[in-house]
C-alpha cells in the first residue's frame, strides 16, 4: 500500500477493492494491450516503478488462473532440484493437507527476497509458500 501512488487510486478497475483494511487481496496483472503499453511499463520499471504498483493493470486473481496454471510447474521438479529439502517440502504440504505429487509451483518475488509459491493444480490457490529461490 505505501507504494501505490494515491493519484492513481482513480484508475483501480471496477470491481477491485483498493487498500483493504481486512489485509491484502489477491491479484494478478492483465495482459499488456499492446506493444506501447508494454513498453510504458518497462521503462517505468526501469526508473523503479515495478508492474505491482501500476493499479490499471490489475485485475481478479481468477481471470488469470488458466495463464498461472499453466506457468506453474510441478512440485516434484522442485524436489528434485532442491533435493535436500525435499522431505520438508513434502512435511509442509502434509501439514496442510496436500498431497505433494498433485501440487504445483511458481517463484514469488518479494521486495528482498524471492520464495516458493506452492499452488493447488485446480484453482490455483496459494496453500504453502517456502523460502527458497526456484530461479
Amino acid at each position: 500500500a505505501v507504494d501505490i501512488d494515491p493519484a492513481l487510486l482513480a484508475k483501480i478497475p471496477p470491481g477491485i477493492v483498493a487498500l483493504p483494511l481486512t489485509g491484502p487481496t489477491r491479484l494478478s496483472l492483465r495482459p499488456f494491450k499492446n506493444s506501447q503499453e508494454n513498453m510504458e511499463a518497462t521503462l517505468a520499471a526501469l526508473q523503479g516503478v515495478p508492474l505491482a504498483v501500476r493499479v490499471d493493470l490489475w485485475q481478479p486473481y481468477s481471470n488469470a488462473v488458466p495463464d498461472i496454471l499453466k506457468a506453474a510447474k510441478p512440485v516434484r521438479e522442485l524436489k528434485a532440484r532442491f533435493k535436500d529439502h525435499s522431505e520438508a517440502i513434502d512435511g509442509l504440504l502434509r501439514a496442510v493437507g496436500r498431497n505433494p505429487e498433485n501440487m504445483l509451483y511458481l517463484p514469488l518475488v518479494g521486495r528482498k527476497a524471492f520464495w516458493t509459491a506452492i499452488l493447488d493444480p485446480v484453482t490455483a490457490d496459494v496453500v504453502a509458500t517456502l523460502p527458497l529461490d526456484p530461479f
